[in-house]
């Protein structure tokens, strides 16, 4: 499913930026790299709800299906809009149809960043332009210019490339306003424009002040932001991290689209070409709103192709525009010519059935493929593996204060956020860091710094290992996934770690590693406890008494944590003694297993006996194991 692909590396950015405002309750707009805060107010409200309250617990389903909240509101607002144009469902239904199951749309729907919120806000406008021009009696042209102003401040508070889409969208209206609008009809308009600017005005202040807190952020975002996207746009592409993957030919969309939704491109063309011949001198309202959403796919699709920075993501908008100009052309055809009304569900439905449904079917079952262009400089999903080792090798460390450290430079370039989403846990209990390469760990090896596991390039393992010595299992994980058709090598990555799962040999700090048999030493304690009759002991006693400290015997205290508070931990036999001397009548005694003849003479009561081993031998690394003697 498209919800179980890896986390990328933008949609992670944006998550710790809702963790952020949920920990902080602040937002502080960034215009370098970073877009408006509507997903993050949005996400947070969601995730509020659920009751998550900080990064550590954000749930990934849920971030996702914020956008996906949105996209089914511009599928709405779609279907409103044609249905006051065309008085008809059926060019709406057609719209949602094909709208929802393409794929660049359906894909970044459940996509953590801020596209069809973009696309919703658009088409919130277009709904609120028909409402203006064809208002009912529920609302007056005021509400409806309200609305607008309040849908452009949206789209504005959400991504900076709707400055593209505002620039289609007047260029798109000039000749109908040159043509239509006189001076008389202006001043008649005059207080629906102004209602129309307050709205933008107003909510833009609202949202990038962070509702009155942080006026710097209105600075960035009407003064900042635009130059930052300008530089951009204009040549220098590549101002920006990483950004050099994303510089393409003008022809990439075609590509793009070509390859994920082959029939739209032909759709559009006929429906455009059919129309305008059908419908050149026709004054109907659904040939003019063609017109209009004609010219605007037109110049969005131009616009977007001439700027060399370019993303599949952006890919939304250009769909969104073809397909309601198609439908629009399919609806105009069919009011001047009513016998070609079949079009408008006949060739559709041929775009469904043979391009939209099975390629969604071929994206669901493999959402991680690299050979899909959404999926563009992805995370690759062995980051989930690298997780799960790093969280492993820590749960069953033998060291004091486990931790990890990260060596990786150039942190954006290879998407270190992907990595840190799935280990923002760690970062909470501070058990996780991060440096730039080789000269900070020497520093820290230094310092007597001695980590559970390391994470490096995967050529600088033979530099660090004479550095950390304990650090004796090594792990390869792609973070960015290879892909050849592109060119792309990927980012590779290597773990170092002090131990390996439970039963694997690898140790910490020079100890060896935790054997299989704990499990069964932890289990034979629990049995022991349950079946006591617990004679002659009083309630301040604990039940279990081991003669060692906890670091000798780990990693046993981790799977003795539903005893733990009946559990006491001594320096050796002499304590017991002690504390047999005192009275003390333990369920369970465990000591090393060289002293374990000592132990019946000073607890007679305990009758049963058994050996494990805390740590296995190794002989090929002349390791002795360590094994322990339990009594009950």
């Amino acid at each position: 499913m498209l919800f179980d692909r890896t986390f990328h590396h933008d949609e992670a950015t944006q998550a710790f930026t809702t963790g952020r405002l949920l920990e902080t309750g602040c937002y502080a707009y960034q215009p370098q790299d970073h877009h408006g805060p509507t997903l993050y107010y949005a996400a947070a409200a969601i995730q509020k709800a659920a009751g998550h309250n900080d990064t550590a617990s954000l749930d990934g389903t849920l971030l996702r299906c914020t956008p996906l909240v949105f996209a089914v509101l511009a599928l709405v607002f779609g279907f409103a809009a044609l249905k006051r144009l065309t008085k008809s469902v059926i060019p709406g239904l057609v719209f949602a149809l094909l709208l929802g199951t393409s794929p660049f749309f359906a894909f970044f729907a459940t996509d953590f960043i801020q596209e069809v919120l973009l696309t919703c806000f658009l088409l919130m406008m277009f709904w609120a332009g028909t409402g203006y021009l064809h208002p009912g009696k529920k609302w007056k042209t005021g509400t409806w210019a309200l609305f607008f102003g309040t849908a452009t401040a949206l789209a504005f508070a959400t991504k900076e490339t709707c400055l593209i889409s505002f620039f289609a969208a007047g260029l798109a209206a000039a000749p109908f306003l040159v043509k239509h609008v006189t001076k008389d009809k202006l001043r008649a308009r005059a207080r629906d424009a102004v209602l129309a600017v307050l709205g933008f005005l107003i909510v833009s202040f609202v949202l990038y002040s962070d509702f009155g807190r942080d006026f710097h952020g209105v600075y960035n975002a009407f003064i900042a932001a635009p130059l930052s996207y300008l530089r951009r746009a204009v040549g220098n592409a590549a101002t920006s991290v990483g950004a050099d993957w994303h510089v393409h030919p003008w022809w990439q969309y075609f590509h793009w689209l070509h390859i994920r939704t082959p029939g739209l491109l032909p759709l559009f063309s006929l429906a455009a070409l059919t129309a305008l011949v059908t419908c050149r001198h026709a004054t109907t309202t659904t040939s003019r709103a063609f017109r209009f959403t004609l010219a605007y796919a037109l110049v969005t699709f131009a616009v977007y192709s001439l700027i060399p920075y370019k993303t599949p993501w952006c890919t939304v908008q250009l769909e969104s525009a073809l397909v309601l100009a198609s439908v629009l052309g399919l609806a105009s055809m069919a009011d001047t010519r009513p016998a070609c009304k079949w079009l408008l569900v006949i060739l559709p439905a041929i775009l469904l059935a043979g391009g939209n449904l099975p390629t969604l079917v071929q994206m669901n079952r493999a959402p991680d493929d690299t050979g899909n262009p959404c999926n563009y400089a992805a995370a690759s999903p062995e980051l989930k593996d690298l997780a799960a080792t790093v969280t492993e090798a820590l749960q069953f460390a033998t060291n004091h204060e486990p931790a990890v450290i990260v060596a990786l430079p150039n942190a954006d370039e290879i998407g270190l956020s992907s990595f840190r989403w799935y280990t923002r846990d760690l970062e909470r209990g501070k058990r996780i860091g991060y440096c730039n390469g080789l000269e900070d760990l020497v520093y820290l090896q230094n310092l007597g710094f001695c980590p559970t596991v390391l994470i490096i390039p995967e050529n600088m393992d033979r530099l660090v290992q004479p550095l950390f010595p304990h650090l004796r299992e090594k792990k390869l994980f792609y973070m960015r996934p290879p892909v050849p058709e592109r060119n792309v090598r990927g980012v590779r990555v290597c773990a170092l770690c002090a131990t390996g799962t439970p039963g694997e040999t690898g140790g910490t700090c020079g100890e060896a590693d935790a054997s299989p048999e704990v499990k069964e030493l932890a289990a034979t304690v629990a049995d022991a406890i349950k079946s006591a009759t617990g004679e002659g002991q009083n309630a301040t006693t604990p039940f279990i008494a081991v003669g060692m400290p906890a670091a000798d015997i780990s990693p046993f205290p981790l799977y003795n944590k539903s005893h733990e508070d009946i559990t006491g931990y001594w320096n050796g036999l002499d304590d017991l003694a002690k504390l047999q001397a005192a009275g003390f009548k333990p369920t369970v005694v465990i000591v090393p297993m060289e002293e374990g003849h000592l132990v019946q003479p000073i607890f007679p009561h305990l009758k049963h006996t058994k050996r494990f081993y805390v740590r296995p031998r190794i002989p090929e690394r002349k390791v002795r194991g360590m094994r322990v003697r339990v009594f009950w």
